[in-house]
């Protein structure tokens, strides 16, 4: 079979040819699975797993369903499980192009995406508890096994790369993108519909074992401030790890302890970072800003952290494209002194030289309160050109405001084959 072909055909994206490819692939599909291995899907033990439900999306394939039952006569289940104690992910999902997706033995869709395999490059899928949820390795496609996709990424879909990623969130909702590069393309967990509902990926919990959540939301680094009018502390949690480096300002700390104490001085700013590891993993977080006023006001002089909220749209832009994107902020606890800013940092990190500033990104501070702290919201239309993953946040006074980023995606150019 020429898959080549098809593919060819799918990325002009003909509908007629579009159909075409969805019906001659999912015959594929079924009859790989009509020998020994037909419908018996059911391979994990359900009850000592979580199961996975929802629904993921790919605009080349269609909808990914991540559980259900088939259409037979035994009504089988299937779905995709995850141990709660190791991460792993095992079973099967089914992609369709058409809604019933209660009908796998239907040739609408790709087939069965199989999930706990792997190969030499191929490292099978999990959930990486000690990395804030991550999910690595990979799945796959069933009906792409022999090399009938005619490529020589044979159907892997990765969950996690360079510039993309799959994430299970605290509250065990996926979100993020997955990557197939032959047919499926762009996978996305959770998202809008058209019609203006919206669907996702969600971990439901089996049985009595919830603790997957927990553990995801404990592997998480993060820092707190509290302050008083004599001094500001920073507090890292958790807050029993074997040991933390803090940096105040940009420049190294000698305390190693879960907290940073610091005596504040009028009309300075104070942001501190803290390193730990992890599980193993090191991870950084950064703390919230503090500015404290020039002239003390009442409470002693107490500083007052600046927060915000930072939106963009479009949040997916054309890869190495200039496009426009209209990013709307609120922040609180600003002052017209303040130097506000939109900056773009691939790496999620602040700036640690100087305070600079991208084209466009300067913000408006006529709109900030002139004489007392308070609310001020607008937007900024700034042109840029990206070509991966980047996030946006505001910076005020050279350091990074808490609660302000925004993400926005690239969507990859496809050539013809």
């Amino acid at each position: 079979m020429n898959y080549p072909f098809f593919k060819h055909l799918l990325h002009k994206k003909s509908k007629k040819a579009h159909l075409v490819v969805l019906f001659v692939v999912a015959v594929v599909a079924v009859a790989s699975l009509a020998g020994a291995e037909a419908f018996n899907i059911s391979v994990t033990d359900a009850s000592n797993n979580m199961i996975i439900s929802g629904n993921a999306w790919s605009s080349n394939i269609g909808w990914i369903s991540f559980s259900g039952t088939v259409a037979n006569s035994a009504h089988t289940p299937y779905g995709v499980y995850e141990n709660p104690k190791t991460g792993a992910l095992s079973g099967y999902a089914w992609a369709y192009s058409q809604p019933d997706l209660n009908n796998p033995t239907e040739p609408s869709g790709v087939g069965w995406l199989q999930f706990g395999i792997s190969d030499a490059t191929h490292p099978a899928v999990k959930v990486d508890f000690n990395n804030g949820g991550k999910i690595v390795g990979y799945a796959r496609f069933v009906s792409a096994r022999g090399g009938s996709w005619g490529s020589s990424t044979g159907g892997w879909v990765s969950f996690s790369g360079p510039s993309y990623k799959v994430v299970q969130k605290a509250g065990c909702a996926w979100s993020g993108y997955a990557w197939e590069p032959d047919v499926a393309g762009w996978i996305q967990v959770s998202g809008n519909t058209q019609s203006g509902g919206s669907y996702g990926v969600q971990e439901g919990v089996q049985g009595t074992d919830s603790s997957v959540c927990s553990q995801i939301s404990q592997s998480q680094l993060t820092c707190a401030v509290s302050q008083s009018s004599t001094q500001i502390t920073f507090t890292a949690s958790p807050g029993t790890l074997s040991s933390y480096a803090w940096k105040l300002n940009g420049v190294s700390k000698s305390n190693n302890t879960s907290s940073l104490t610091v005596t504040p001085v009028a009309g300075n700013n104070y942001t501190a970072q803290v390193s730990a590891s992890v599980g193993g993993t090191p991870q950084t977080a950064y703390c919230p800003l503090v500015t404290i006023p020039t002239t003390s006001g009442t409470g002693g002089g107490s500083g007052t952290a600046i927060s915000g909220k930072l939106t963009a749209y479009p949040n997916r832009v054309e890869e190495g494209a200039s496009t426009q994107i209209k990013f709307t902020w609120t922040l609180n606890n600003v002052k017209s002194s303040d130097n506000c800013a939109i900056n773009r940092h691939s790496t999620g990190t602040p700036m640690s030289t100087g305070f600079r500033v991208m084209s466009g990104g300067a913000l408006e501070r006529s709109v900030f309160p002139p004489r007392t702290r308070g609310i001020a919201s607008h937007f900024n239309d700034i042109t840029d050109i990206i070509k991966t993953q980047t996030t946006y946040y505001v910076e005020c006074n050279g350091s990074d405001v808490p609660g302000s980023s925004v993400i926005v995606n690239v969507v990859p150019t496809f050539n013809n084959f």
